[in-house]
């Protein structure tokens, strides 16, 4: 009868998809197991670092408690927030020299597990020379592909990126950096006369100003002359050719994304997936590559109707000249140059807002430093004029060789090295590239495998009270005495042979421009 034909094929296609469910469970089954195979030395090794205690979650829990992160872009306060909770949670595990944080249990497929060091032992054997070539760039270099490629923040270890190592160096020669002292000198004149033009004053005739903000329109511009000869114009907010189409903005852009997405721990392959933010950052991505191509061809033709030009002035001069025997294909000229503008703005500007912080809330040492700029022959304002800013300069015979530990502005070095110390302006990560072992300065020996991510803050090591007494306060005078400054507890560059490779031109940065605003400015914070 028809119901009786009906009801078979009912049961027939209820046991079809019986037999469909359980072939998935069985094939979802032996995929795990087969990821468990393929993966167990690593699991195995990370479930042995010291931790927290681990549920289905896996220290996400603990995430949950700075959750406010998310919610800020990148910049000072964002990393001030993180390296306080990483701290606190490495008070727990000084002894064992590193910590593990999981988001999700690592049993748990798409897992991502982080180690987290925090003994100086430990930094000094992977940044060292001699390990060279067992490490390769972590994941957060990964989620920055879309904007650095495979430049000289991200190459890995070999010949190709010795070769932009060597090209980039040419363009911070000491020739270079005398240069720059002038032009980070007129750049900041410059930001200081768009503040007092901008009638940003309150009833009181002060300025109140986003320093961070305005440091990153500073810093992107002294990249531009220093590193390619070019003014990006952010400084003056003014677009006066094809190049110049608000970089600082189209940056913004893209690392606002991009650090939201390696906030939220989401897979590389989460770049390409079409969403607004997404969108957005491949727009303006486009266009940073449009103006760094226009740079390049721009170099080319004057080298073409001046061959004498081609003198390795700046950065781009040396990428594009070759070392006499190989040169660089120009997707990683083009890549180099978006690397240098990507690490070298933001971190720099970070460092400027820190240090004028720490001065705002130490105007104890706000004052011994414009006296000590003031005895080296900086143009101080006078009471009257204060509120209206100035336009002082640099001394007579002011240079680079006036700068550092050893020059005769020691304390404006002091200053910047002890901001360094308190708040470096970004963590780096490592993944080993083969199976490895990491000593502690206790002896304690811990076995790393391939896709485990070890990642550094200098935070964490650099306010070890075992390494620097009263490490948690901003005591500028330990630099002074160059046999007894923490300088070996202190990596704001990371170190090495992949150090950074601009660490004298952000160092020359940070006290030329630091030197102009204390000069011209006193610096406090808003009352609200």
């Amino acid at each position: 009868s028809l119901p009786a034909i009906m009801a078979s094929i009912q049961s027939q296609s209820k046991s079809a998809s019986t037999v469909r469910l359980i072939r998935s469970c069985l094939g979802a089954a032996l995929a795990y197991v087969l990821w468990l195979l393929v993966n167990f030395r690593r699991i195995r090794s990370v479930l042995a670092f010291p931790r927290d205690r681990l549920g289905v979650l896996g220290n996400l829990c603990n995430a949950f408690k700075v959750a406010r992160v998310l919610h800020l872009r990148s910049g000072p306060a964002f990393l001030d927030i993180w390296t306080s909770f990483l701290v606190k949670r490495c008070e727990a595990h000084r002894r064992d020299g590193l910590f593990s944080f999981h988001a999700l249990h690592p049993l748990i497929p798409f897992s991502r597990s982080v180690v987290f060091v925090c003994d100086l032992e430990i930094v000094r054997q992977v940044l060292s020379p001699k390990s060279f070539g067992l490490w390769k760039k972590g994941y957060s270099y990964r989620m920055s592909r879309p904007l650095i490629g495979d430049g000289l923040l991200s190459a890995p270890d070999g010949p190709e990126w010795k070769l932009m190592r060597d090209l980039t160096n040419v363009g911070f020669k000491l020739s270079t950096l005398e240069r720059s002292v002038k032009i980070i000198a007129r750049l900041t004149q410059a930001m200081m006369r768009h503040w007092r033009s901008s009638k940003r004053e309150e009833d009181d005739g002060q300025l109140r100003l986003d320093i961070y903000e305005e440091a990153l329109r500073l810093t992107m511009d002294v990249l531009g002359l220093v590193a390619f000869s070019h003014d990006f114009g952010s400084v003056h907010r003014q677009v006066t050719d094809s190049m110049q189409t608000q970089i600082y903005d189209t940056f913004q852009v893209i690392l606002s994304t991009l650090t939201l997405n390696g906030q939220r721990g989401l897979p590389e392959w989460w770049n390409l997936v079409p969403t607004t933010a997404n969108r957005q950052a491949a727009v303006a991505s486009a266009e940073l590559h449009r103006v760094c191509e226009k740079l390049v061809e721009q170099r080319r033709n004057s080298y073409a109707a001046d061959s004498s030009s081609a003198q390795n002035n700046d950065v781009l001069d040396g990428l594009l000249a070759g070392n006499g025997q190989q040169r660089l294909a120009d997707s990683r000229i083009l890549d180099t140059m978006k690397t240098l503008l990507f690490a070298g703005h933001d971190t720099t500007a970070s460092a400027l807002t820190w240090a004028l912080y720490l001065l705002a809330v130490n105007p104890s040492w706000q004052e011994r430093l414009r006296s000590h700029l003031c005895d080296a022959g900086f143009v101080l304002r006078t009471q009257g004029e204060a509120n209206e800013g100035c336009t002082s300069g640099l001394p007579a015979g002011f240079g680079y060789s006036s700068l550092g530990p050893h020059g005769e502005l020691r304390e404006l070095f002091a200053v910047v090295s002890e901001t360094l110390r308190l708040y470096p302006s970004a963590g780096f990560t490592r993944e080993a590239t083969q199976p490895t072992v990491l000593r502690t300065s206790a002896g304690l020996e811990y076995n790393v495998y391939p896709g485990t991510e070890v990642f550094f803050f200098p935070s964490i090591v650099q306010l070890d009270p075992a390494h620097v007494a009263d490490s948690a306060e901003f005591k500028p005078e330990r630099w002074l005495d160059a046999s007894t400054a923490p300088k070996q507890a202190s990596f704001p560059f990371s170190s090495g042979p992949r150090n950074c490779v601009g660490e004298r031109l952000a160092m020359l940065e940070l006290q030329v421009s630091l030197a102009l605003i204390l000069t011209n400015f006193c610096v406090q914070l808003p009352a609200d």
